[in-house]
């Protein structure tokens, strides 16, 4: 006759409890509360050649982020690699600079090197307010150099 003491019953079951708990957390953050963000950033109606997007959340969470290709189009990844990003409501920054800022210069002298108006590359001053659902998104933004 095997004795199984009280410990091991109890280590069981928390390994047990541990394993489903994981398990639904898993399957708890399937594809539904994930979403994929792709689409085209246009300056004056031209598909912007380069740079960098960002969607910053407006409620506590990560940002995602992307580069824009040559041919205007981005798509958004968060967390290292991770293609995507939680559904909710984003302030959009965009970025496209002339070159890279060097150490000591001012604010001014970087908001120079800007070839988009400055006012898209924070969140603070961005009016690209955007929603993102579950599954998958295509949002184009479309810049303007005079609002």
């Amino acid at each position: 006759m095997k004795v199984v003491s009280h410990h091991s019953r109890k280590s069981k079951f928390i390994e047990r409890f541990l394993a489903a708990s994981l398990l639904s957390a898993f399957i708890g953050c399937g594809e539904s509360d994930f979403a994929t963000v792709t689409g085209h950033v246009s300056l004056d109606g031209k598909q912007l050649d380069g740079g960098a997007i960002t969607f910053v959340p407006e409620a506590p969470g990560p940002l995602a982020y992307g580069d824009v290709a040559p041919d205007g189009k981005y798509s958004l990844q968060s967390s290292g690699s991770v293609k995507g990003l939680r559904p909710g409501k984003y302030i959009a920054t965009v970025s496209h600079r002339r070159g890279r800022p060097s150490p000591g210069m001012t604010i001014a002298q970087i908001q120079a090197l800007e070839m988009v108006p400055v006012h898209y590359t924070t969140p603070e001053t961005s009016d690209l307010h955007k929603e993102v659902v579950a599954g998958e998104n295509q949002i184009d933004l479309a810049l303007v150099s005079k609002p």
